[in-house]
C-alpha cells in the first residue's frame, strides 16, 4: 500500500527540469507497479491448490477409462458393418481438422496479445 501513495511535491519544486523528469519517472514506475501488482493478484486467484488438481486429474483417469470402454464396446458392434467404417474415418478427418482449427484459433488470440504488449511498448 505504501507503494501505492502519491507523494506530494511541492510545485515550485517540479519547475526544476531535473526534478520534473525525475518526478515523472516516479509516476511511470508507479503506474507500471501497479500494474504488475494487479496481474500478480490476478494469477494467485487464478491458482488451483495441490489437491483440487490430483482430484481432477484422478475424475479425468475414470472419465478416460470410461470413454475407452465405450469405445471397444461400439467397435465389437460395429465391426462388421461396412458403411460404418468409412463414416468413422470421414468423422475422424472431420475431428482432426477442427482441432487443427481450434489450435490455429488459439495460436492466432496468443499472437494478437503479444502484438498488443508490444505496442503498448
Amino acid at each position: 500500500a505504501k507503494f501505492f501513495m502519491n507523494l506530494d511535491v511541492p510545485e515550485e519544486f517540479l519547475r526544476e527540469e531535473k526534478m520534473l523528469e525525475t518526478f515523472q519517472q516516479y509516476k511511470e514506475l508507479q503506474s507500471q507497479f501497479k500494474a504488475t501488482h494487479t496481474h500478480l493478484e490476478q494469477e494467485r486467484q487464478g491458482r488451483m491448490n495441490p489437491t483440487e488438481l490430483q482430484r481432477e486429474v484422478s475424475q479425468l483417469d475414470s472419465e478416460r477409462e470410461q470413454l475407452s470402454q465405450k469405445i471397444q464396446q461400439l467397435k465389437l458392434r460395429t465391426a462388421s458393418d461396412e458403411g460404418f467404417q468409412m463414416l468413422l474415418e470421414v468423422t475422424s478427418r472431420l475431428r482432426k481438422e477442427q482441432e487443427e482449427e481450434a489450435r490455429i484459433a488459439e495460436k492466432l488470440e496468443v499472437q494478437r496479445y503479444q502484438l498488443e504488449l508490444a505496442e503498448q511498448l
